[in-house]
């Protein structure tokens, strides 16, 4: 974008909005143009946390699927135990794949020095979760290093 606006011999907040910004009114377009994005960021984490919920529900239902077919369809014990543990390797894949989407989109905030971050996998693999709604994690915090509750912001608030 800066070497458009190089180019364009614009800036990036007349490029974000789509017209030439005079000086009185820079700062609120500035301001505006951050919004609109902060909002944006908001709904497609939101979009693929909700498409992550759909997926995981479909992965659950496959799995449990598979397992009753094993279960009553008479197939040798050997073919048997061998769809079993790819089941089992499947569901462990993708359990994997779901807590990195979890843990890349949005942030987490510290509920004791309020800093936001995107946590490490082993954090997310190792720390202990919270069953609510937007999700909390306890792991530690590489701000303060304390250990607490965790929760999910879907955008970075403050700057540090």
């Amino acid at each position: 974008m800066l070497e458009l606006c190089k180019l364009l011999d614009i800036n990036v907040n007349e490029l974000l909005s789509a017209k030439k910004i005079i000086k009185e009114s820079y700062n609120e377009q500035a301001e505006e143009n951050l919004l609109e994005m902060r909002r944006e960021i908001e709904s497609q984490n939101k979009k693929i946390l909700t498409l992550n919920r759909i997926i995981t529900f479909l992965g659950v239902v496959i799995y449990v699927l598979i397992l009753l077919a094993v279960i009553f369809i008479e197939i040798p014990m050997v073919i048997r135990n061998i769809i079993i543990a790819l089941a089992l390797v499947m569901l462990l894949l993708f359990g994997v794949f779901n807590l990195n989407i979890i843990r890349k989109t949005g942030y987490y905030e510290c509920q004791e020095c309020k800093h936001q971050y995107i946590p490490t996998f082993n954090q997310m693999f190792f720390g202990m979760s919270g069953i609510t709604k937007g999700g909390i994690w306890q792991i530690k915090c590489p701000n303060c290093n304390k250990k607490c509750w965790h929760k999910k912001v879907l955008t970075k608030i403050n700057e540090k």
